[in-house]
């Protein structure tokens, strides 16, 4: 399979909501937690409704004018967005806000694609992220990227029942 990494267009913002929705739902249902999918439709559902996609559309914009915010899409060969990452730089260094597939993408390469478009943007420096201590999946492709889990912050998402922790990838510079 082949993938384009692109920056995303304005008129990319209902496909790029659908996506980063459908890979929650894919992603954190969790019965032994009591995490359902009907739950995480839930949580997701607002993020389509107008003010959900203006605030996608804003961070679209952001994210090709601002050297703060760094976002890309992945297309598949039908044009279809099957990807994306996100981070941002903050006072306390770069954080991977997320980086999201479908599941029908999964070792393809198509993530460590993603991450490859996003290094350069951080100068190699370190990387932060936060993880649901459940994905396993993630958590083994993270640290093949170089991330080791920070040690005593498992924590809840938000106001979600999700558990996270965080890692961070520190920098090869010399």
């Amino acid at each position: 399979m082949h993938y384009t990494i692109t920056q995303p267009e304005v008129s990319d913002a209902l496909e790029l909501t659908k996506l980063h929705n459908q890979s929650w739902i894919e992603t954190y249902p969790n019965e032994e937690l009591g995490i359902s999918q009907e739950y995480i439709v839930d949580r997701v559902s607002n993020r389509l409704s107008t003010k959900g996609i203006e605030r996608r559309e804003t961070a679209i914009k952001l994210s090709s004018e601002n050297l703060t915010y760094f976002l890309r899409i992945a297309r598949d060969e039908s044009g279809s967005i099957v990807g994306f990452i996100d981070g941002n730089l903050k006072d306390d260094g770069y954080w991977l806000d997320g980086l999201y597939t479908l599941k029908s993408t999964y070792g393809t390469g198509l993530g460590k694609l993603l991450w490859e478009s996003y290094l350069p943007w951080t100068n190699n420096n370190n990387v932060s992220l936060t993880v649901a201590s459940y994905n396993t999946r993630a958590m083994a492709f993270y640290t093949k990227l170089g991330f080791t889990k920070k040690a005593g912050n498992e924590r809840k998402f938000g106001d979600t029942p999700i558990p996270v922790i965080d890692m961070v990838r520190k920098s090869n510079k010399f």
